[in-house]
């Protein structure tokens, strides 16, 4: 284990820190695929300041073997988030798996970046197989699958990864189709807004872990200001340009305007204090209200649910509002530890 832990971090150091030119390539190719530059390196920092020898000891440490070279796992990789599926190579890793990993068309070059360094270092002994190419995995018959998607997306998966032989028929699951997450706010202070703020616009509001709901003790516009105040710093901080509301963002906020419900924008979203029938893109949704709220919304949405966060976490469901965009390595996507999940 220590020699893999070694190579992940040897890895990392090469590719963040002395490859600067092959670095600046990839970085700029996933500005130009469509991502914005500051969510770029808010992932290449959490990265570095995530993946560290203590924590991967750490992680590591909960299992007690590895499955040995002979699993096969193909990880169909999500293209929403800038270098969303780091966390599933380490796990690879850690387990010693054999790793088949279908890079998103969108988002491959940076995982690519990061996978070439380390299958230079293995050397012969590497078991990474990545590519953006769908043809490549045929007849693989992998052991194990891992998709990360929406639920129609998932089956077409499936079935398609059964007909061309690239998962064996009694292969194990994992069909990650949560679709957003919650934050609870208890108090009200400076450092609930800022991270209620970054929980909603960071990576536009597309992660499963981006904010679509927000349960809070006071009405939305009894704290409008200060607010607004939060977004204006978030976006200089990050260094945004203003952005327009689409089409349809003015369409509903002149709509709840016309029903008399409380609507702000923020950049280019708006946030109204109602609950949703349905979700729609770039809308927030914010209800004054308590944990009993929380309960019904959890009933409700069900798996649906990637993660509930709080300022002040009180119940083993929730994880601390400063973490949403910056979780631990160690996360559990849809609630499973991916890592405990390999090699059982």
């Amino acid at each position: 284990m220590q020699e893999i832990i070694s190579q992940i971090l040897q890895a990392k150091q090469q590719w963040l820190f002395e490859q600067k030119e092959l670095l600046d390539t990839q970085i700029q190719q996933t500005i130009e695929a469509g991502f914005n530059k500051s969510d770029v390196f808010h992932a290449l920092r959490w990265i570095n300041d995530r993946v560290t020898e203590e924590a991967l000891i750490n992680w590591s440490s909960k299992t007690e073997k590895q499955t040995g070279a002979q699993t096969k796992v193909l990880f169909f990789h999500a293209g929403n988030l800038p270098l969303v599926g780091f966390q599933d190579v380490i796990a690879a890793l850690l387990a010693n798996v054999r790793y088949y990993g279908k890079l998103s068309r969108k988002d491959p070059f940076l995982l690519s970046g990061f996978l070439n360094v380390l299958k230079q270092i293995q050397g012969n002994t590497s078991q990474l197989t990545y590519s953006t190419e769908i043809h490549d995995f045929d007849s693989i018959l992998a052991d194990k699958l891992v998709f990360s998607g929406s639920e129609e997306g998932s089956k077409a998966v499936l079935e398609l990864a059964k007909s061309r032989k690239m998962i064996r028929d009694d292969a194990q699951l994992i069909m990650r189709t949560a679709h957003f997450s919650i934050a609870r706010l208890r108090k009200n202070r400076e450092e609930s807004l800022n991270d209620v703020v970054e929980s909603v616009l960071r990576y536009d509001g597309e992660g499963c872990r981006s904010v679509k709901m927000i349960i809070a003790p006071y009405g939305l516009l009894s704290n409008d200001c200060a607010l607004v105040d939060q977004v204006d710093l978030w976006q200089m901080k990050n260094n945004q340009t203003h952005q327009q509301l689409s089409d349809a963002a003015k369409y509903y906020k002149a709509y709840y305007q016309s029903i008399d419900k409380p609507v702000t924008v923020w950049m280019n979203k708006i946030i109204v204090e109602h609950m949703p029938t349905r979700f729609e893109k770039d809308v927030i949704y914010w209800q004054k209200g308590d944990d009993s709220d929380i309960n019904q919304i959890r009933a409700k949405y069900g798996n649906r649910i990637q993660c509930i966060y709080s300022d002040a976490p009180e119940f083993p469901y929730e994880e601390d509002l400063f973490y949403a965009q910056n979780p631990q390595l160690d996360w559990k996507p849809d609630g499973t530890d991916i890592l405990e999940w390999l090699i059982s």
